[in-house]
């Protein structure tokens, strides 16, 4: 899937072209400048963040952790494992260590995703906008409650 994406960190800003593929049980993001070069690419994998190319700033320990918790609740990953998945209301909610809480619409869309940790205050707040009647989310915006980051997602091209 193509997005153009703005994230925000700080005072940092990187805004472009962001390609989500999935590969097996992985996930590679790579956020590329409107004039062509790599700003950011990694894999989100089961055991974590693996970065390929980012900038010196997103490498801090705090912010990959961060951006991990956050790519995996916009991609959902967490959803892949069944057993963990149990029905709350007009949602769901993933057990796990980065548990996670959905909520649906009317057409059971994910309109809504937090972590749910109870200790953290890294806590992650996504909302899924839809404009046509597929699964696919053609806008996405992240957010956090105590840390200035941010991500806003709008689909291009799936």
């Amino acid at each position: 899937m193509l997005y153009n994406a703005v994230f925000q960190y700080k005072e940092y800003s990187f805004s472009g072209l962001m390609v989500l593929k999935k590969q097996g049980q992985n996930y590679r993001v790579v956020l590329l400048s409107k004039l062509g070069p790599t700003i950011m690419d990694f894999l989100l994998t089961e055991n974590g963040l693996e970065y390929i190319t980012a900038p010196d700033v997103m490498k801090k320990k705090l912010v990959a952790k961060l951006m991990e918790q956050d790519f995996d609740l916009l991609v959902l990953h967490k959803l892949d494992d069944k057993q963990k998945v149990r029905k709350r209301g007009n949602g769901f909610k993933v057990k796990g260590k980065q548990a996670i809480k959905l909520r649906l619409d009317n057409e059971s869309r994910i309109i809504k995703a937090r972590t749910n940790n109870f200790f953290s205050t890294f806590k992650s707040r996504a909302v899924f906008y839809y404009t046509n009647d597929d699964a696919i989310p053609d806008e996405m915006c992240l957010s956090h409650k105590f840390v200035k980051m941010k991500i806003e997602m709008n689909l291009l091209r799936q």
